[in-house]
């Protein structure tokens, strides 16, 4: 009987554990791949692929002021 009051909170951590581990996965997966910035940012739709990130800036987009 002792046995059954152990088995509940040592099946919730090892569920619990397995949870975050899941997580901290798929969440992981989002960072890995190419980060684009600057000119190479600016690439056309034969450079988009599953994973390809491009980071733009405001500088990038300034009018000359003519």
């Amino acid at each position: 009987m002792e046995n059954r009051r152990l088995a509940g909170p040592f099946c919730s951590a090892i569920l619990i554990s397995f949870g975050v581990s899941i997580a901290a996965e798929i969440g992981g997966g989002a960072e890995n791949g190419k980060l684009f910035t600057g000119k190479v940012a600016m690439g056309d739709w034969m450079s988009d692929a599953p994973g390809v990130r491009r980071r733009f800036a405001a500088a990038q987009f300034e009018c000359s002021g003519d």
